[in-house]
């Protein structure tokens, strides 16, 4: 795993670096974190043999899932909040979530 975890480190690292993204290019509507987000997927999928996804199958599949998990999390933690009920993420959980991830990128 830690390996995977470098690769995936080393290949951001690189993209990061390239002029496309360097902070001066900036822009708040056009050039941005969710640009420079959707780009390095496409470059990773690219990689793969894979179609670019849009801005739409991007914010689809990356993260509209993640955004109704929170969501579903923030309305259970505000309901719990006043109760004497701690929760604790199962393992198992965390590997099925980052194993989701990792076949959208495939």
């Amino acid at each position: 795993m830690w390996e995977l975890l470098q690769h995936w480190d080393n290949l951001l690292e690189e993209f990061s670096l390239e002029e496309a993204w360097l902070p001066h290019r900036y822009e708040e509507q056009q050039h941005n974190c969710f640009t420079f987000a959707l780009a390095f997927v496409n470059r990773v999928r690219q990689g793969r043999g894979r179609e670019p996804l849009s801005k739409a199958q991007f914010t689809e599949s990356f993260l509209l899932p993640h955004t109704r998990e929170a969501s579903r999390y923030l309305t259970l933690h505000q309901q719990l909040a006043h109760t004497d009920v701690y929760a604790v993420p199962l393992a198992e959980q965390e590997q099925d979530s980052e194993a989701a991830n990792q076949s959208l990128l495939e």
